[in-house]
């Protein structure tokens, strides 16, 4: 992606895909992101391990929603069941990818949810999630690329989570950030994950120079936190409160 000052932000940006409603409007959100950022957007779903587990157990059962009849779970169906939402959710990147031109990749993965994430993540430039529960996905990726946390799937309200030791380029990383402030409507939030204040605080200065360099014209507010709970504590501190306008 070539950016002001030839400097170059996101190429692979990631995004788990969920078949529930809100998941949808956080593969939007990424597909809006991704054609911003002229990045390829890889859409991941996971067969949860831990179902096909579950579905081994003899007294397993499930409880269908419209019917309302129980019957039993086995391996077989699980298989069925899960491979039927696979395809839905690679209808669904389909769907919303065709709507421009954007560059995209389906993948399905076996195993547990955390480590596949983190696997994929490792292969991504940026990673895209819905702020949820305790932000368990922040606190898994920030060892990998740097986290977009999308709050209840807007856009608009970019925050930003990231390692300050070893911390990404400072140059690559103000790319991506003055590419994704240019369609925020407020403030960006960047809060980096460091064990050593004064390491991150030479990091973020240096960023702020490039932010300076490349013309971001946006607020960035930076913040650091020296434990998980403290990056938890401030993930919270971020979401809207119920009924403030956004």
């Amino acid at each position: 992606m070539s950016t002001p000052g030839g400097r170059r932000g996101a190429r692979r940006i990631l995004v788990r895909i969920e078949t529930a409603p809100s998941g949808r409007v956080a593969l939007q959100t990424a597909a809006e992101i991704a054609a911003r950022l002229d990045a390829e957007l890889v859409g991941l779903f996971v067969e949860d391990a831990d179902l096909y587990s579950l579905a081994r157990l003899p007294f397993a059962h499930e409880i269908g929603l419209a019917s309302g009849t129980r019957r039993a779970l086995n391996l077989e169906a699980m298989q069925r069941q899960l491979g039927a939402l696979a395809e839905q959710a690679r209808r669904t990147m389909e769907e919303i990818a065709s709507r421009g031109p954007l560059r995209w990749t389906f993948r399905t993965a076996r195993g547990s949810m955390h480590a596949e994430l983190a696997a994929a993540a490792g292969e991504a430039d940026l990673v895209i999630t819905r702020a949820a529960g305790v932000e368990w996905s922040a606190l898994k990726f920030t060892e990998r690329p740097p986290v977009f946390v999308l709050q209840d799937g807007d856009s608009s309200r970019l925050t930003l989570v990231t390692l300050c030791e070893p911390a990404p380029d400072p140059a690559g990383l103000a790319a991506t950030v003055a590419a994704l402030a240019r369609g925020a409507r407020s403030a960006v939030d960047l809060i980096g994950l460091a064990a050593g204040p004064e390491q991150a605080r030479a990091w973020m200065a240096e960023l702020r120079e490039e932010l300076d360099r490349q013309g971001c014209e946006q607020e960035v507010r930076m913040r650091c936190a020296d434990i998980a709970e403290a990056l938890v504590a401030m993930l919270r501190a971020l979401r809207p409160r119920p009924g403030a306008s956004k």
